[in-house]
Protein backbone atom coordinates (compact mmCIF):
# COMPACT_ATOMS: atom_id res chain seq x y z
CA UNK A 1 0.00 0.00 0.00
CA UNK A 2 1.10 3.44 -0.89
CA UNK A 3 2.84 5.65 1.97
CA UNK A 4 1.36 8.68 3.18
CA UNK A 5 3.28 11.71 2.92
CA UNK A 6 3.92 12.39 6.60
CA UNK A 7 7.16 11.30 6.90
CA UNK A 8 8.86 14.81 7.51
CA UNK A 9 5.91 16.31 8.93
CA UNK A 10 5.60 13.53 11.69
CA UNK A 11 8.99 14.94 12.91
CA UNK A 12 7.96 17.78 13.92
CA UNK A 13 5.11 17.09 15.55
CA UNK A 14 6.51 15.06 18.36
CA UNK A 15 8.71 18.29 18.46
CA UNK A 16 6.00 20.71 18.77
CA UNK A 17 4.11 18.38 21.41
CA UNK A 18 6.99 17.68 23.15
CA UNK A 19 7.95 22.06 23.60
CA UNK A 20 3.92 22.12 24.41
CA UNK A 21 4.44 20.06 27.16
CA UNK A 22 7.84 21.37 28.18
CA UNK A 23 5.81 25.13 28.18
CA UNK A 24 2.46 23.81 30.58
CA UNK A 25 4.33 21.60 33.09
CA UNK A 26 4.24 23.41 36.76
CA UNK A 27 7.75 25.15 37.05
CA UNK A 28 8.82 25.84 33.22
CA UNK A 29 6.95 29.54 33.23
CA UNK A 30 8.46 32.19 36.12
CA UNK A 31 6.79 32.22 39.39
CA UNK A 32 4.60 34.90 39.70
CA UNK A 33 1.93 36.42 42.55
CA UNK A 34 -1.83 34.33 42.59
CA UNK A 35 -4.19 36.87 41.63
CA UNK A 36 -7.21 36.88 44.43
CA UNK A 37 -10.71 35.72 43.00
CA UNK A 38 -13.00 38.37 41.15
CA UNK A 39 -15.77 38.91 43.33
CA UNK A 40 -19.02 40.48 42.26
CA UNK A 41 -20.80 41.43 45.80
CA UNK A 42 -24.36 42.51 45.46
CA UNK A 43 -25.18 44.64 48.72
CA UNK A 44 -28.69 44.51 50.67
CA UNK A 45 -29.07 48.36 49.30
CA UNK A 46 -28.69 46.67 45.93
CA UNK A 47 -25.68 48.38 45.34
CA UNK A 48 -23.23 45.90 43.34
CA UNK A 49 -19.05 46.50 44.10
CA UNK A 50 -17.09 44.21 41.61
CA UNK A 51 -13.27 43.85 42.66
CA UNK A 52 -9.98 41.44 43.40
CA UNK A 53 -10.44 39.52 46.87
CA UNK A 54 -7.23 40.56 48.59
CA UNK A 55 -8.40 39.05 51.82
CA UNK A 56 -10.76 37.77 54.57
CA UNK A 57 -10.42 38.96 58.22
CA UNK A 58 -12.76 37.85 60.64
CA UNK A 59 -15.87 38.62 58.80
CA UNK A 60 -14.84 40.67 56.46
CA UNK A 61 -13.71 40.44 52.62
CA UNK A 62 -11.06 43.07 51.66
CA UNK A 63 -11.62 43.57 48.16
CA UNK A 64 -9.28 46.16 45.52
CA UNK A 65 -12.25 47.69 44.40
CA UNK A 66 -11.77 48.17 39.89
CA UNK A 67 -14.18 51.03 40.12
CA UNK A 68 -12.48 53.46 42.36
CA UNK A 69 -8.57 51.31 42.32
CA UNK A 70 -9.31 51.40 46.00
CA UNK A 71 -9.02 49.00 49.08
CA UNK A 72 -12.13 48.57 50.72
CA UNK A 73 -13.82 46.65 53.98
CA UNK A 74 -17.13 45.02 53.36
CA UNK A 75 -18.89 42.83 56.29
CA UNK A 76 -20.75 39.53 55.12
CA UNK A 77 -23.57 40.62 57.15
CA UNK A 78 -24.00 43.91 54.71
CA UNK A 79 -23.97 41.46 51.88
CA UNK A 80 -27.12 39.34 50.33
CA UNK A 81 -25.22 37.63 47.39
CA UNK A 82 -21.44 36.64 46.67
CA UNK A 83 -20.78 35.77 43.36
CA UNK A 84 -17.18 34.31 42.34
CA UNK A 85 -16.40 35.49 38.42
CA UNK A 86 -14.44 33.06 36.80
CA UNK A 87 -12.80 33.06 33.52
CA UNK A 88 -14.04 30.81 30.81
CA UNK A 89 -11.82 27.62 30.17
CA UNK A 90 -13.28 26.71 26.80
CA UNK A 91 -10.20 27.60 24.55
CA UNK A 92 -7.77 26.50 27.26
CA UNK A 93 -9.80 23.36 27.81
CA UNK A 94 -9.99 22.59 24.26
CA UNK A 95 -6.29 24.03 23.50
CA UNK A 96 -5.10 21.23 26.44
CA UNK A 97 -7.30 18.47 25.25
CA UNK A 98 -6.08 18.85 21.27
CA UNK A 99 -2.51 18.37 23.05
CA UNK A 100 -3.36 15.10 25.02
CA UNK A 101 -5.25 13.98 22.69
CA UNK A 102 -3.34 14.23 20.22
CA UNK A 103 0.19 13.60 21.87
CA UNK A 104 -2.03 10.36 23.43
CA UNK A 105 -3.24 9.18 19.84
CA UNK A 106 0.22 9.45 18.13
CA UNK A 107 1.77 7.15 20.91
CA UNK A 108 -0.94 4.78 20.91
CA UNK A 109 -0.79 4.39 16.91
CA UNK A 110 2.83 3.91 16.69
CA UNK A 111 2.95 1.31 19.75
CA UNK A 112 0.25 -0.65 17.75
CA UNK A 113 2.88 -1.03 15.13
CA UNK A 114 2.65 -2.08 11.86
CA UNK A 115 -0.22 -3.63 10.07
CA UNK A 116 0.21 -6.90 8.19
CA UNK A 117 -0.38 -6.42 4.25
CA UNK A 118 -4.14 -6.71 3.36
CA UNK A 119 -6.93 -4.15 1.87
CA UNK A 120 -6.59 -1.51 4.93
CA UNK A 121 -3.16 -1.61 6.08
CA UNK A 122 -1.20 0.79 7.50
CA UNK A 123 2.05 1.84 9.07
CA UNK A 124 2.65 2.59 12.68
CA UNK A 125 3.81 6.35 11.48
CA UNK A 126 0.08 6.13 9.29
CA UNK A 127 -1.59 5.37 12.54
CA UNK A 128 0.52 7.61 14.37
CA UNK A 129 -1.30 10.35 12.24
CA UNK A 130 -4.35 9.14 12.33
CA UNK A 131 -4.67 8.23 15.93
CA UNK A 132 -3.54 11.69 16.86
CA UNK A 133 -5.97 13.63 14.63
CA UNK A 134 -8.81 11.08 16.10
CA UNK A 135 -7.93 11.17 19.62
CA UNK A 136 -6.68 15.02 19.72
CA UNK A 137 -10.56 15.72 17.92
CA UNK A 138 -11.85 13.69 21.27
CA UNK A 139 -9.55 15.33 23.50
CA UNK A 140 -10.44 18.50 22.11
CA UNK A 141 -14.04 18.48 22.71
CA UNK A 142 -13.98 17.13 25.76
CA UNK A 143 -11.63 19.42 26.96
CA UNK A 144 -13.84 22.52 25.86
CA UNK A 145 -16.60 20.93 27.60
CA UNK A 146 -15.00 20.48 30.78
CA UNK A 147 -13.24 24.17 30.69
CA UNK A 148 -16.85 25.65 29.68
CA UNK A 149 -18.06 24.02 33.16
CA UNK A 150 -15.30 24.77 34.96
CA UNK A 151 -15.45 28.54 34.13
CA UNK A 152 -19.35 28.81 35.34
CA UNK A 153 -19.66 31.38 38.39
CA UNK A 154 -19.87 30.43 41.53
CA UNK A 155 -22.96 32.23 43.62
CA UNK A 156 -22.97 32.35 47.24
CA UNK A 157 -26.76 33.28 48.53
CA UNK A 158 -25.56 34.95 52.11
CA UNK A 159 -28.99 35.16 53.25
CA UNK A 160 -29.64 31.62 53.41
CA UNK A 161 -26.48 30.43 54.96
CA UNK A 162 -26.25 29.59 58.90
CA UNK A 163 -24.24 30.44 61.19
CA UNK A 164 -21.79 27.50 60.41
CA UNK A 165 -22.19 27.97 56.37
CA UNK A 166 -21.16 31.30 56.66
CA UNK A 167 -17.90 30.20 58.65
CA UNK A 168 -17.50 27.22 55.81
CA UNK A 169 -17.88 30.15 53.11
CA UNK A 170 -15.61 32.50 54.80
CA UNK A 171 -12.92 29.74 54.88
CA UNK A 172 -13.43 28.92 51.37
CA UNK A 173 -13.11 32.79 49.91
CA UNK A 174 -10.06 32.99 52.49
CA UNK A 175 -8.57 30.25 50.42
CA UNK A 176 -9.27 32.07 46.84
CA UNK A 177 -8.01 35.63 48.46
CA UNK A 178 -4.57 36.92 46.90
CA UNK A 179 -3.18 36.63 50.88
CA UNK A 180 -4.91 33.58 52.19
CA UNK A 181 -5.55 33.68 55.83
CA UNK A 182 -3.70 30.65 56.55
CA UNK A 183 -0.56 32.33 55.10
CA UNK A 184 -0.44 35.36 57.16
CA UNK A 185 -1.56 32.85 60.13
CA UNK A 186 1.77 30.53 59.84
CA UNK A 187 4.22 33.60 59.12
CA UNK A 188 2.87 34.54 62.23
CA UNK A 189 3.90 31.49 64.22
CA UNK A 190 6.72 32.13 62.81
CA UNK A 191 7.75 35.09 63.63
CA UNK A 192 6.95 34.91 67.30
CA UNK A 193 8.74 31.24 67.73
CA UNK A 194 11.58 33.03 66.00
CA UNK A 195 11.39 35.79 68.95
CA UNK A 196 10.58 32.80 71.21
CA UNK A 197 13.89 31.39 70.13
CA UNK A 198 15.59 34.50 71.05
CA UNK A 199 14.81 34.53 74.68
CA UNK A 200 15.05 30.48 75.05
CA UNK A 201 19.14 31.76 76.37
CA UNK A 202 18.01 34.69 79.02
CA UNK A 203 14.75 32.71 80.74
CA UNK A 204 14.72 30.44 83.11
CA UNK A 205 14.05 26.72 82.08
CA UNK A 206 10.25 27.28 84.43
CA UNK A 207 9.70 30.67 83.26
CA UNK A 208 5.87 31.33 83.28
CA UNK A 209 6.14 34.34 80.11
CA UNK A 210 7.88 31.60 78.10
CA UNK A 211 5.08 29.31 78.57
CA UNK A 212 2.56 32.06 77.90
CA UNK A 213 4.30 32.70 74.98
CA UNK A 214 4.62 29.32 73.52
CA UNK A 215 0.51 28.82 74.37
CA UNK A 216 0.09 32.06 72.67
CA UNK A 217 1.78 30.43 69.71
CA UNK A 218 -0.06 27.23 69.97
CA UNK A 219 -3.18 29.06 70.10
CA UNK A 220 -2.43 30.80 66.77
CA UNK A 221 -1.78 27.74 64.53
CA UNK A 222 -4.19 26.97 62.35
CA UNK A 223 -6.00 23.73 63.69
CA UNK A 224 -7.57 22.29 60.18
CA UNK A 225 -6.02 22.40 56.66
CA UNK A 226 -8.23 23.14 53.83
CA UNK A 227 -10.81 21.41 52.69
CA UNK A 228 -9.48 18.83 49.53
CA UNK A 229 -11.95 16.63 47.50
CA UNK A 230 -12.05 13.17 48.78
CA UNK A 231 -13.96 11.28 46.05
CA UNK A 232 -12.79 10.75 42.75
CA UNK A 233 -14.15 8.95 39.58
CA UNK A 234 -11.79 8.01 36.86
CA UNK A 235 -13.01 6.60 33.04
CA UNK A 236 -9.84 5.55 31.05
CA UNK A 237 -9.91 4.89 27.72
CA UNK A 238 -7.63 3.82 25.15
CA UNK A 239 -5.36 1.09 23.50
CA UNK A 240 -3.96 -2.10 25.47
CA UNK A 241 -1.23 -4.40 23.76
CA UNK A 242 -2.48 -7.40 24.63
CA UNK A 243 -0.72 -10.37 25.41
CA UNK A 244 -2.83 -13.04 24.79
CA UNK A 245 -3.44 -12.59 20.75
CA UNK A 246 0.19 -13.67 20.19
CA UNK A 247 0.22 -16.87 22.38
CA UNK A 248 -3.02 -17.83 20.67
CA UNK A 249 -1.38 -17.14 16.84
CA UNK A 250 1.62 -19.92 18.40
CA UNK A 251 -1.53 -22.45 19.25
CA UNK A 252 -3.03 -22.02 16.56
CA UNK A 253 0.11 -21.92 14.39
CA UNK A 254 1.12 -25.17 16.42
CA UNK A 255 -1.83 -27.33 15.32
CA UNK A 256 -1.18 -26.57 11.39
CA UNK A 257 -3.32 -23.62 10.84
CA UNK A 258 -1.00 -20.81 9.09
CA UNK A 259 -1.66 -21.19 5.04
CA UNK A 260 -1.92 -17.93 4.01
CA UNK A 261 -4.07 -17.07 1.25
CA UNK A 262 -3.35 -15.66 -2.37
CA UNK A 263 -6.49 -13.56 -3.10
CA UNK A 264 -6.82 -11.82 -7.02
CA UNK A 265 -8.60 -8.82 -7.50
CA UNK A 266 -11.97 -8.21 -7.15
CA UNK A 267 -14.68 -6.18 -8.74
CA UNK A 268 -13.84 -3.06 -6.31
CA UNK A 269 -10.47 -3.98 -6.24
CA UNK A 270 -7.12 -3.41 -8.91
CA UNK A 271 -4.47 -5.32 -7.32
CA UNK A 272 -4.74 -8.65 -5.19
CA UNK A 273 -2.51 -9.46 -2.65
CA UNK A 274 -2.00 -12.28 0.50
CA UNK A 275 -3.49 -12.48 3.96
CA UNK A 276 -1.33 -13.91 6.38
CA UNK A 277 -2.74 -16.28 8.87
CA UNK A 278 -2.78 -16.78 12.10
CA UNK A 279 -3.93 -13.10 11.98
CA UNK A 280 -6.14 -10.65 14.53
CA UNK A 281 -9.61 -10.56 13.45
CA UNK A 282 -10.54 -8.88 16.80
CA UNK A 283 -8.63 -6.48 18.44
CA UNK A 284 -9.84 -3.58 20.07
CA UNK A 285 -7.85 -0.15 19.40
CA UNK A 286 -9.75 2.30 21.53
CA UNK A 287 -12.44 0.89 24.66
CA UNK A 288 -13.19 1.88 27.49
CA UNK A 289 -10.23 0.89 29.54
CA UNK A 290 -10.91 1.53 33.21
CA UNK A 291 -13.44 2.80 35.56
CA UNK A 292 -11.73 3.77 39.21
CA UNK A 293 -13.95 5.50 42.03
CA UNK A 294 -11.13 6.49 45.07
CA UNK A 295 -11.33 7.75 48.02
CA UNK A 296 -8.27 9.97 49.62
CA UNK A 297 -7.56 9.14 52.76
CA UNK A 298 -4.91 12.00 53.11
CA UNK A 299 -3.73 15.02 50.83
CA UNK A 300 -1.70 12.65 48.23
CA UNK A 301 -2.63 8.76 49.54
CA UNK A 302 -5.89 7.01 47.86
CA UNK A 303 -7.82 3.77 47.94
CA UNK A 304 -10.11 2.81 45.36
CA UNK A 305 -12.02 0.10 43.61
CA UNK A 306 -12.18 -0.59 39.89
CA UNK A 307 -13.07 -2.27 37.23
CA UNK A 308 -11.88 -2.80 34.13
CA UNK A 309 -13.20 -4.39 30.83
CA UNK A 310 -10.78 -6.11 28.37
CA UNK A 311 -12.27 -6.28 25.65
CA UNK A 312 -12.98 -9.43 23.25
CA UNK A 313 -9.73 -10.64 21.35
CA UNK A 314 -9.86 -13.05 18.56
CA UNK A 315 -7.58 -15.01 16.10
CA UNK A 316 -8.29 -17.13 13.08
CA UNK A 317 -5.77 -19.53 11.30
CA UNK A 318 -6.32 -21.15 8.10
CA UNK A 319 -5.08 -25.06 6.59
CA UNK A 320 -5.13 -26.11 3.00
CA UNK A 321 -6.02 -29.81 2.70
CA UNK A 322 -4.15 -31.21 -0.90
CA UNK A 323 -5.26 -33.40 -3.74
CA UNK A 324 -9.10 -33.67 -2.15
CA UNK A 325 -10.70 -31.77 -5.00
CA UNK A 326 -10.69 -32.25 -9.16
CA UNK A 327 -9.72 -28.91 -9.55
CA UNK A 328 -6.07 -28.55 -9.46
CA UNK A 329 -6.71 -24.53 -8.40
CA UNK A 330 -9.12 -24.91 -6.30
CA UNK A 331 -7.67 -25.01 -2.54
CA UNK A 332 -9.37 -26.91 0.39
CA UNK A 333 -9.46 -25.31 3.43
CA UNK A 334 -10.44 -25.34 7.13
CA UNK A 335 -10.31 -22.76 9.97
CA UNK A 336 -9.32 -22.86 13.62
CA UNK A 337 -10.43 -19.89 15.52
CA UNK A 338 -9.37 -18.80 19.22
CA UNK A 339 -11.05 -16.11 21.21
CA UNK A 340 -11.21 -14.73 25.19
CA UNK A 341 -12.26 -12.02 26.91
CA UNK A 342 -11.79 -10.98 30.69
CA UNK A 343 -13.28 -8.60 33.41
CA UNK A 344 -10.98 -7.31 36.02
CA UNK A 345 -12.29 -6.24 39.36
CA UNK A 346 -9.57 -5.00 41.65
CA UNK A 347 -8.53 -2.73 44.74
CA UNK A 348 -5.77 -0.36 44.39
CA UNK A 349 -3.43 2.44 46.17
CA UNK A 350 -2.51 5.16 44.42
CA UNK A 351 0.00 8.31 45.87
CA UNK A 352 -0.44 11.70 43.81
CA UNK A 353 2.58 13.86 43.54
CA UNK A 354 1.38 17.42 44.30
CA UNK A 355 -1.95 17.66 46.53
CA UNK A 356 -4.94 20.44 45.81
CA UNK A 357 -2.95 23.34 46.71
CA UNK A 358 -1.36 22.70 43.13
CA UNK A 359 -4.59 22.80 41.54
CA UNK A 360 -5.05 24.23 38.16
CA UNK A 361 -1.88 22.65 36.44
CA UNK A 362 -0.47 19.55 35.84
CA UNK A 363 -0.57 16.45 37.81
CA UNK A 364 0.97 13.32 38.01
CA UNK A 365 0.16 10.00 40.12
CA UNK A 366 0.94 6.36 40.59
CA UNK A 367 -0.67 3.41 41.83
CA UNK A 368 -0.84 -0.39 42.42
CA UNK A 369 -3.36 -2.82 42.13
CA UNK A 370 -4.59 -6.25 42.87
CA UNK A 371 -7.65 -7.87 42.80
CA UNK A 372 -9.80 -10.61 40.83
CA UNK A 373 -10.12 -11.75 37.13
CA UNK A 374 -12.55 -13.94 35.04
CA UNK A 375 -11.25 -15.23 31.69
CA UNK A 376 -13.26 -16.86 29.68
CA UNK A 377 -12.39 -18.43 26.01
CA UNK A 378 -12.80 -20.94 23.72
CA UNK A 379 -11.34 -22.51 20.08
CA UNK A 380 -13.16 -23.09 17.65
CA UNK A 381 -12.77 -25.34 13.96
CA UNK A 382 -15.08 -24.58 11.32
CA UNK A 383 -15.78 -24.23 7.24
CA UNK A 384 -15.29 -20.39 7.11
CA UNK A 385 -13.42 -17.72 9.56
CA UNK A 386 -15.76 -16.74 12.61
CA UNK A 387 -15.86 -12.95 13.59
CA UNK A 388 -18.96 -12.77 14.84
CA UNK A 389 -21.08 -14.26 17.19
CA UNK A 390 -23.67 -15.51 14.99
CA UNK A 391 -21.49 -17.11 12.76
CA UNK A 392 -20.66 -19.26 15.79
CA UNK A 393 -24.12 -20.42 16.18
CA UNK A 394 -24.38 -21.03 12.27
CA UNK A 395 -24.86 -24.78 12.10
CA UNK A 396 -24.04 -24.73 8.27
CA UNK A 397 -20.60 -24.01 9.31
CA UNK A 398 -19.82 -27.16 11.01
CA UNK A 399 -18.07 -25.40 14.14
CA UNK A 400 -16.22 -27.80 16.93
CA UNK A 401 -14.90 -26.36 19.84
CA UNK A 402 -13.76 -26.39 23.41
CA UNK A 403 -14.48 -23.46 25.81
CA UNK A 404 -12.49 -23.01 29.28
CA UNK A 405 -13.09 -20.09 31.74
CA UNK A 406 -11.06 -19.25 34.31
CA UNK A 407 -10.76 -17.44 37.42
CA UNK A 408 -7.89 -15.90 39.31
CA UNK A 409 -5.44 -13.24 41.24
CA UNK A 410 -4.64 -10.01 38.69
CA UNK A 411 -2.39 -7.34 39.32
CA UNK A 412 -2.09 -3.67 37.99
CA UNK A 413 0.23 -0.64 38.15
CA UNK A 414 -0.43 3.11 36.68
CA UNK A 415 0.60 6.09 36.55
CA UNK A 416 -0.96 9.49 35.32
CA UNK A 417 -0.66 12.83 33.98
CA UNK A 418 -3.51 14.86 34.44
CA UNK A 419 -4.04 18.45 34.26
CA UNK A 420 -7.40 19.85 36.27
CA UNK A 421 -10.01 22.64 35.19
CA UNK A 422 -10.64 23.88 39.02
CA UNK A 423 -11.35 21.21 41.25
CA UNK A 424 -13.69 19.33 39.96
CA UNK A 425 -12.77 18.52 36.26
CA UNK A 426 -9.40 16.75 34.88
CA UNK A 427 -8.38 15.30 31.92
CA UNK A 428 -5.08 13.66 31.45
CA UNK A 429 -3.32 11.06 29.75
CA UNK A 430 -2.48 7.07 31.58
CA UNK A 431 -0.13 4.47 31.35
CA UNK A 432 -0.94 0.68 32.34
CA UNK A 433 0.49 -2.55 32.50
CA UNK A 434 -2.18 -5.46 33.43
CA UNK A 435 -1.10 -8.91 34.53
CA UNK A 436 -3.62 -11.37 33.85
CA UNK A 437 -2.37 -14.99 34.19
CA UNK A 438 -4.39 -17.63 32.12
CA UNK A 439 -3.70 -20.90 30.23
CA UNK A 440 -5.05 -21.84 27.01
CA UNK A 441 -6.62 -25.04 27.08
CA UNK A 442 -5.14 -28.70 25.52
CA UNK A 443 -7.39 -29.92 22.56
CA UNK A 444 -7.97 -32.20 20.16
CA UNK A 445 -10.74 -30.72 17.61
CA UNK A 446 -12.65 -32.08 14.39
CA UNK A 447 -11.93 -29.52 11.62
CA UNK A 448 -14.30 -29.35 8.68
CA UNK A 449 -13.71 -28.97 4.81
CA UNK A 450 -15.90 -29.33 1.78
CA UNK A 451 -14.66 -30.26 -1.61
CA UNK A 452 -15.34 -32.33 -5.23
CA UNK A 453 -13.35 -35.38 -5.56
CA UNK A 454 -14.27 -35.53 -9.08
CA UNK A 455 -16.14 -33.18 -11.61
CA UNK A 456 -20.16 -33.22 -11.24
CA UNK A 457 -20.59 -33.71 -14.61
CA UNK A 458 -18.89 -36.79 -14.35
CA UNK A 459 -20.73 -38.29 -11.14
CA UNK A 460 -18.70 -36.50 -8.53
CA UNK A 461 -20.65 -34.59 -5.40
CA UNK A 462 -20.15 -32.20 -2.85
CA UNK A 463 -18.22 -34.23 0.01
CA UNK A 464 -17.90 -33.11 4.20
CA UNK A 465 -15.24 -34.74 5.96
CA UNK A 466 -12.57 -33.61 8.90
CA UNK A 467 -9.42 -33.69 10.11
CA UNK A 468 -8.03 -33.47 13.40
CA UNK A 469 -6.39 -30.14 14.91
CA UNK A 470 -4.68 -30.28 18.05
CA UNK A 471 -2.68 -28.03 20.29
CA UNK A 472 -0.67 -28.47 23.95
CA UNK A 473 -2.00 -25.99 26.49
CA UNK A 474 0.32 -22.84 26.79
CA UNK A 475 0.07 -20.11 29.37
CA UNK A 476 -0.50 -16.76 28.27
CA UNK A 477 -0.91 -12.99 29.69
CA UNK A 478 -4.70 -11.71 29.28
CA UNK A 479 -3.57 -7.84 29.87
CA UNK A 480 -0.64 -6.10 28.71
CA UNK A 481 0.74 -2.48 28.54
CA UNK A 482 -1.76 0.00 27.61
CA UNK A 483 -2.18 3.67 26.93
CA UNK A 484 -5.29 6.13 27.04
CA UNK A 485 -7.03 9.48 27.76
CA UNK A 486 -8.36 9.46 31.33
CA UNK A 487 -11.44 12.01 32.66
CA UNK A 488 -11.47 12.92 35.84
CA UNK A 489 -14.14 13.93 38.22
CA UNK A 490 -13.48 15.39 41.71
CA UNK A 491 -15.98 15.74 44.94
Amino acid sequence: MKKWMFAEGKNSLVILVVLAFVLLLPGASPAKERPGAMLRLEKEDGRIVRGELLEVQGESLIILDHAGLEKSSYRIEELRRIVIEKKSGLLKGLGLGLLIGGGGGAAIGLISGDDKQGFFAFTAGDKAILGGIAFGLLGGLSGAVLGALSGADEAIDVRALSDTEKKKALDMLAAKARFPAKLKAEKKVQAEAGEQGARKEAEPAGDPGRLSIAAGVQAEKPSTSPKHSRFHISLNSGYIAAGGIQVFKNVIEEAGFAADEVYSAGFFSSTGGTRDYPRATKNPVFYLKDVRIEYSVTRSFSIGISYSPLGVYQVAGRTVIPERDYRPYFEVESYLNGKYTANLYFLSLSYAFLHESFLRRFNAKVGVGAGLCRLTGSFMTSLYELTTEADERDPLKRIDRVDFRQNGLCLVAFAEINHFFGRTFSLGISADYKYVPGRTPQFQLQAPFWCYPAEPGQGGEMTHDSIVASAASRKFNAGGWGVGLNFGIHL
